[in-house]
This record gives structure tokens, C-alpha cells and sequence, in this order.
């Protein structure tokens, strides 16, 4: 997909030609680097997209090498690293001094990949965290609440006690507790709006009533 150095430098031989013209005894290679990155410091689009295609290879094995992590991760690296490239390349002369300056570019985008990677791991630990103590927190809270309930109910009378565990653990209906137990519905309902109340009362008394 993308074309090596050579077949790139092999497609724009004139300007390289030309560029030999300008400095008598200028290595190909030199040459090429001096073309490319004097057209990226330029912000010429298609010497950044000649650029893009002749470097991608090298970065993306550069950014494997300085991170040992997988290719989506490098690739990401590669992105940075060129956008960094079209925004503040400076011109170069020597293709060593072009593979030094992209060499230090690409070492820097790859740490701080992994230094932001590393953040954002973290904030996931800490939101894990936080979570996972919130519903330790609440499971507490509920089961608090489940033995306070218990007590109370217990202190009830018998048939107070019967008709809460009806309606609300057996999910009964008034007319159904009241058939069961040969009482009118009315009867059932005020009975139970009684220890209802009742429970209330003590709830807000101590303190369970959140």
C-alpha cells in the first residue's frame, strides 16, 4: 500500500536531479531529505503526503520498537507522529539528520501514548474502584437496613406482623388478606396503615428512614 524509499525516489528523480544541481556533491539520499522536508516546512500538501508515504513504514517499526505494543496501538502513533511532522518540521540537509530529528518526534509521541494510555487506565481503576465501593457501600447499607426491619417487625404484634409480611413479602392483595384471615377489607387496610405508621415513626426515630 505504501510505496518504500527507493520507488518514491525513483518517481520524483527530477526533483532530486534538481536538487543535485543546487548542492554539487549532494548524496541522493541528502538530496531527498532536503527536498521533502523543506516542502513539509513549507506546508506543501504534496510533499507532506510524499512524506506521509515515505516514512510511514519506518515510523510504525520505530514506534514497535520504543513500545513493544501491538500495531493499533503503534498505528495511533504514527498519526500523532505525523501530525506533529506537518506541523513543525523544520528544513533538513542530511538524511541523518532527518532520520535523528524523526527518530526523537516519534520516541516522544510514543511516550506520551503510553503515559496517556497509563492515565486513562488509571481513571478507569479509580471509577472501578469507586464503584465497587459504592455498591459494597449500599449492599451494607441495605443489609443494615434488612436486620433493623427484622427487629422491628418482630416487636409488632402477631397479627400486625402477619399482615405486613403479606402485603409486602407475599405481595398480597388487601381482599386476599382479608379472605384469608375472615376480615374485611377496610379492616385490613387500617390495620396495616397502623404498624405501617408505626414502622415510620421508629424509622425517622432511629435514623433509618433514608
Amino acid at each position: 500500500m505504501y510505496a518504500n524509499w527507493t520507488s518514491l525516489a525513483n518517481e520524483h528523480v527530477t526533483n532530486v536531479a534538481s536538487a543535485h544541481r543546487d548542492c554539487p556533491g549532494e548524496s541522493a539520499e541528502d538530496a531527498r531529505a532536503r527536498v521533502l522536508s523543506l516542502g513539509v516546512a513549507r506546508g506543501e500538501r504534496e510533499r507532506v503526503g510524499e512524506f506521509y508515504e515515505a516514512w510511514f513504514e519506518w515510523v510504525l517499526a520505530a514506534a514497535s520498537r520504543a513500545t513493544t505494543r501491538d500495531e493499533a496501538f503503534c498505528l495511533d502513533v504514527v498519526q500523532d507522529v505525523m501530525l506533529r511532522v506537518a506541523a513543525k518540521m523544520p528544513a533538513m540537509s542530511t538524511h541523518a539528520q532527518l532520520e535523528r530529528w524523526m527518530w526523537r518526534v516519534t520516541f516522544n509521541a510514543a511516550m506520551d501514548a503510553l503515559r496517556s494510555e497509563q492515565r486513562r487506565r488509571k481513571r478507569e481503576q479509580a471509577r472501578a474502584g469507586v464503584t465497587a465501593q459504592a455498591v459494597e457501600n449500599d449492599a451494607g447499607a441495605i443489609e443494615e437496613r434488612c436486620d433493623w426491619l427484622r427487629k422491628e417487625l418482630s416487636r409488632l404484634d402477631s397479627e400486625e406482623h402477619v399482615l405486613v409480611r403479606a402485603r409486602f413479602a407475599g405481595n398480597m392483595s388487601l381482599k386476599e388478606i382479608g379472605s384469608g384471615l375472615g376480615r374485611t377489607t377496610g379492616a385490613v387496610h387500617g390495620k396495616l396503615r397502623t404498624a405501617i405508621a408505626r414502622l415510620k415513626r421508629r424509622a425517622e426515630e432511629t435514623g433509618h428512614d433514608e
